[in-house]
């Protein structure tokens, strides 16, 4: 990571949340328009009543919105069922409280490389921290990181962005970024997902799973990208991006300019470069279909487009609820999931305006306090 030096984060009343999904939480004015989020399911409904498979929604996400910053993550519960929930839900509130008590006090990139790292482990330990028997805890992936600005001296320089983006993940969920004077979408998150064989394999994930009781850090890994304003980017988790790619698309190899008949039979690299560039390109529809670059529309459109890909297989089960789907992307294309998209732009000029008073962040988000940060530590 760079050593570029970084301006402080203004966090006092003038910020905003985005947390989910099922929360009272709400933006503190109606009329922001930097940043959305949303999750929603995409698996069939049981027979004869509104529930769904898969149920409780496992994904989890918040983002703060700060006068010159963004602390955002989103977490993807491993499985079905209330313990990967539980682990999503704490790994996402431990994250970003820990960010929260401790941002102010990096002055660069490269520090704040090493507070991910370290909030990342904070959140690994909230999964496990009250169990009797660890491995009654769940799992989960996890995606997470900062929007900061550079210092003016730094900034001033060639080359150097006005705003860094800086994340770590483990897992398969994503983030990409919309450059907007280039007009092109790059996956931050390229070749996170270490097996594109097999969707079921997040190739890493937080609470235990190895050894003794241990995470699973095959794919961690740590990025940096700039960002310029009125740049987008968009994290999402499985249940978006995996209906982007052309396998699960139902899209052969040669529509992708590759000389094969069978995705499987391609080499890691090349597949892995083709579908990250279908993907992307695909993003860029959407983005580039909307009326504007709000991050609420583009965020809509992109789960729309999630819903209406599944459409055929989720109508099968639901008709046919005794019968396994079968495995065929083109006559059934995409993945159900629990679908989750966070979107932002770097615009922080409205954040300053209107906004009601509320208690600072960090009494107002979490059950943690620096006493118990400290101890952790």
């Amino acid at each position: 990571l760079p050593t570029w030096t970084i301006k402080k984060l203004i966090q006092n009343k003038n910020y905003v949340v985005l947390s989910g999904p099922f929360t009272d939480e709400k933006p503190t004015t109606e009329n922001f328009k930097q940043a959305f989020g949303t999750t929603i399911s995409t698996y069939p409904h049981y027979p004869e009543t509104r529930n769904r498979e898969g149920e409780p929604i496992c994904d989890s996400y918040r983002l703060q919105s700060y006068p010159n910053g963004i602390i955002f993550c989103i977490s993807d519960g491993c499985n079905w069922g209330e313990r990967p929930k539980e682990a999503s839900n704490r790994a996402r509130d431990a994250f970003t409280s820990y960010l929260n008590l401790k941002l102010q006090n990096q002055k660069t990139i490269k520090e704040i490389g090493e507070l991910l790292i370290t909030a990342l482990s904070y959140a690994h330990t909230s999964i496990v921290c009250d169990k009797e028997d660890i491995w009654l805890a769940g799992t989960t992936t996890l995606l997470g990181g900062v929007v900061v600005e550079i210092s003016d001296d730094d900034s001033s320089l060639v080359g150097i962005p006005a705003f860094t983006l800086v994340c770590v993940s483990v897992g398969d969920c994503k983030a990409f970024h919309y450059s907007f004077k280039k007009k092109k979408v790059v996956d931050v998150t390229f070749g996170n997902r270490s097996s594109i064989a097999d969707a079921r394999d997040p190739g890493g994930r937080i609470g235990p799973y190895v050894r003794d009781g241990d995470p699973d850090l095959r794919n961690l890994v740590l990025v940096c990208t700039p960002l310029e304003k009125g740049d987008l980017v968009f994290v999402v988790s499985d249940g978006v991006h995996d209906n982007l790619d052309p396998q699960t698309l139902g899209k052969s190899p040669k529509e992708c300019n590759l000389d094969a008949d069978d995705w499987n039979g391609l080499q890691y690299h090349v597949a892995l470069n083709a579908k990250q560039n279908y993907e992307c390109d695909k993003l860029l529809e959407i983005i580039e279909s909307t009326k504007s670059l709000d991050p609420k529309e583009i965020s809509n459109k992109l789960i729309a487009h999630c819903v209406e890909t599944t459409s055929a297989g989720r109508e099968f089960m639901e008709q046919n609820p005794n019968t396994a789907l079968e495995p065929d992307y083109i006559k059934y294309p995409g993945k159900m999931d629990h679908t989750t998209c966070v979107g932002f732009k770097i615009d922080f000029g409205e954040i300053s305006q209107d906004f009601d008073e509320r208690d600072d962040v960090t009494d107002k988000l979490c059950d943690f306090d620096e006493e118990e940060i400290d101890c952790y530590e």
